[in-house]
């Protein structure tokens, strides 16, 4: 009665994590009475106001194994709690990283062969210099001015 009629809260819902099959939850219609909410083929209650899916986890959450009253988006999908959000942030900067540091090795990998093949450019460069300097030499040496 206090939450219908005093503080007149949109949605109110209950949960005894020790029954769970214990979800309830009302929404204050247009008429500022309590409406009960119909639980979804997953037994989930829909949230109007936070235009979420509220329903049970079985899961742990700060070392505590248990079912869980949880948040769910429009799609079915677990809406992560902020330290849950933390640790998926961290994960993919570690993966962001980790394929930097793949992409930097391949580079540095091209780089070294595109090394290489100056490196045999530059000598076949140099043996083709010097084979056309005997050349001449020869030539020279036959009379013969280029």
């Amino acid at each position: 009665a206090i939450y219908e009629g005093t503080f007149r809260t949109p949605d109110y819902f209950i949960y005894d994590p020790f029954d769970g099959n214990s979800l309830q939850g009302w929404h204050l219609g247009a008429d500022q009475r309590y409406h009960s909410l119909e639980r979804n083929e997953r037994g989930w209650l829909w949230c109007e106001t936070l235009g979420y899916w509220l329903g049970t986890w079985e899961g742990t959450i700060d070392r505590e194994t248990a079912i869980w009253a949880r948040f769910y988006d429009p799609e079915g999908n677990l809406i992560p709690l902020p330290e849950e959000a933390a640790q998926e942030q961290a994960a993919a900067a570690q993966e962001q990283a980790a394929a930097a540091q793949e992409q930097a090795a391949a580079a540095q990998e091209q780089a070294a062969a595109a090394q290489e093949q100056l490196n045999a450019t530059q000598q076949a460069l140099e043996a083709e210099r010097q084979r056309s300097q005997r050349l001449a030499a020869r030539l020279r040496e036959m009379g013969i001015e280029l």
